[in-house]
């Protein structure tokens, strides 16, 4: 009896390590995070945590392939508590976006970063100076609004704060255009590109002007000295539709018209013949 209680004993024993040994030998590490995507509105504080268990971390690491500091003064880096390992940004920048990556020493994650921001208008795709046109002109007025924004800004086109519903209107995300021909004076004016998303919205304006003479020059300054007279000015806002080619310079005396002279610069000086009377320019 007593050698079947040490036989008994043993197996037991026996049992137990092969127990323990095949549980240390299988189990495997998980890396992983809550969802694939994460949100973050610009300007905002954010975290992404990661779960690693069963085996070391080695770090998070950006959409460069860069690893992720765990400096905690840097605006972004990697604090750790426990088996969660935090992505955490400080202030959400839009050129935070992008894909990163927490990773095990045997296994790996990915999470996207979509940073929500309010509309942003692209100049360089966009209406951005005044349209010149007439009442007898063929030709169709196009105005073009783009935007960048997320989520995707929905565009529509005002007019003196009407909302305009036209067949010649495209609008789809981040964009809108809208083709039309002037048919009375009602259509010139300042049309608005209004882009909304839910971090907040943005307003373009495009003018339609007529065509015609060109508006006076801006800023005139007239200097006398003791022979001639400076002046100078800057170019008209509008040219009417065409290039300003000249400007004429007349010398006054008692409202007739004593010299003149046409300047392709915007400035110009005049030498008087009888320094001492009265001139106007």
């Amino acid at each position: 009896m007593y050698n079947c209680g040490m036989c008994k004993s043993s197996l037991i024993r026996l049992l137990v390590v092969f127990i323990s040994f095949y549980w240390t030998t299988n189990c495997e590490g998980t890396v992983s995070v809550l969802r694939g995507r994460h949100f973050a509105p610009e300007g905002d504080k954010t975290s992404i945590n990661c779960n690693v268990t069963d085996e070391e971390f080695i770090g998070w690491f950006d959409s460069s392939g860069q690893k992720i500091t765990s400096n905690p003064s840097q605006r972004v880096h990697v604090r750790a508590n426990g088996s969660m390992k935090y992505l955490e940004i400080k202030i959400v920048n839009k050129s935070d976006r992008g894909t990163y990556e927490c990773r095990g020493n045997t296994n790996k994650t990915q999470v996207m970063l979509l940073v929500e921001y309010a509309p942003v208008l692209i100049r360089d795709k966009s209406s951005t100076k005044t349209i010149f046109s007439s009442l007898d002109s063929n030709e169709e007025v196009t105005l073009i609004c783009t935007f960048d924004g997320f989520p995707d800004p929905e565009v529509k086109f005002q007019m003196a704060g009407v909302e305009l519903n036209s067949s010649g209107i495209i609008s789809r995300s981040g964009f809108a255009s809208y083709k039309f021909r002037v048919r009375s004076q009602n259509d010139f004016g300042f049309y608005a590109c209004v882009a909304r998303n839910s971090r907040g919205q943005e307003t373009h304006y495009i003018e339609v002007y007529e065509s015609g003479a060109p508006e006076p020059p801006n800023n005139m300054h007239v200097s006398p000295a003791c022979d001639r007279i400076d002046v100078t000015w800057d170019a008209s806002r509008k040219d009417g539709g065409s290039a300003v080619t000249g400007y004429t310079i007349e010398l006054q005396r008692g409202g007739d018209t004593v010299e003149s002279e046409v300047s392709v610069e915007r400035k110009s000086s005049h030498k008087l013949k009888k320094p001492g009377e009265r001139n106007a320019i």
